[in-house]
């Protein structure tokens, strides 16, 4: 007959409650691995109060992403980890309405991603706020806003930033000249604006860029010669749908310090295919919708260095040339 053994009470503590402790810098190592804000403070920060207090005291590099109306409900629940936050992105709604009031407590912020939130129609003073409160940004994406001359000319004034992205918001050469006066820029996207020859010109005196993407600007095959003769230290190009033709390639095949460039729909030919197929130090080229013939293609597929291709064509490339792929 088998002999019932009473467990001891270690034994009993051991079964009814495991926990590790840590200390507080362990904690705080452990914890800096993530920054998604709902993850720390939905989950993390409700483990124990030691927990909470670290995160509350010393983990300060958290990001987000959610709707502006999920950000007014944070807000007025009064969460007092808003502050920790330096990267927030926030998604647009139907409505386009959008609340400044959660941005208040977030001193640390340092890169804000508001893209296609209207304010031209229902935001101009929630937009100036947020450039006039807010000095310590270095990233921002304000594209598809449509904030014209007069909006970019106020964005001009946070010299701090590194990263600007101002695509689709309407405006002339008169919001480049504004933009043109961010010595701190080393990236900028001005997708499908009206900035003319005199915006490129503009652009190619800002020497501290090194990724460039000017895509749907219809800047010509003398835009293409501009950048090509002027811009020495981008490293990134998107000059894709602005009409450069084979001549535009020729200018933009010399641009030897590229490693990425996106010159696709702009009808170079077979001729300027092989110009850009000569361009042994690229990694990652889209080159879609340039007409460039079953020729052209040819000289593309055999830059064996490509570590990503967009030809444009469903279909695999050879199992010769596994050491890039096609994004189709």
């Amino acid at each position: 007959m088998s002999q019932d053994i009473e467990p001891s009470a270690n034994d009993l503590s051991v079964s009814n409650r495991f926990e590790i402790v840590f200390s507080d810098d362990a904690l705080f190592e452990i914890l800096s691995f993530h920054d998604d804000f709902k993850f720390i403070v939905m989950n993390c920060a409700l483990v124990s109060t030691q927990w909470m207090n670290v995160i509350r005291e010393r983990v300060k590099l958290l990001s987000l992403t959610c709707s502006n109306a999920k950000l007014w409900n944070f807000q007025t629940r009064k969460l007092e980890f808003l502050p920790n936050i330096t990267t927030l992105t926030v998604k647009r709604t139907v409505k386009y309405s959008f609340y400044y009031e959660p941005l208040k407590t977030m001193n640390q912020l340092t890169s804000l991603n508001i893209n296609g939130h209207f304010f031209c129609k229902h935001g101009i003073p929630q937009l100036w706020r947020i450039i006039d409160e807010f000095k310590q940004l270095t990233n921002l994406n304000i594209g598809n806003n449509i904030i014209g001359d007069i909006g970019v000319a106020r964005i001009s004034e946070m010299k701090q930033l590194t990263s600007l992205n101002v695509c689709n918001n309407d405006f002339s050469q008169e919001g480049v000249k504004s933009i043109s006066g961010l010595n701190q820029l080393t990236q900028l996207n001005i997708v499908n604006n009206r900035i003319g020859s005199e915006g490129v010109n503009l652009i190619c005196g800002m020497v501290q860029l090194t990724s460039l993407n000017i895509a749907t600007n219809y800047i010509g095959f003398e835009g293409a010669k501009l950048i090509s003769t002027r811009m020495k230290q981008l490293t990134i190009l998107d000059i894709y749908n602005n009409n450069i033709g084979q001549e535009g390639a020729e200018f933009i095949s010399k641009m030897n310090q590229l490693t990425k460039l996106n010159i696709g729909k702009n009808n170079i030919g077979q001729q300027g295919a092989k110009y850009i197929s000569e361009m042994k130090q690229l990694t990652t080229l889209n080159i879609s919708r340039s007409h460039i013939g079953r020729k052209g293609e040819k000289y593309i597929r055999e830059m064996r260095h490509l570590t990503f291709l967009d030809l444009g064509i469903p279909k695999k490339i050879s199992s010769k040339s596994k050491n890039y792929q096609t994004m189709l």
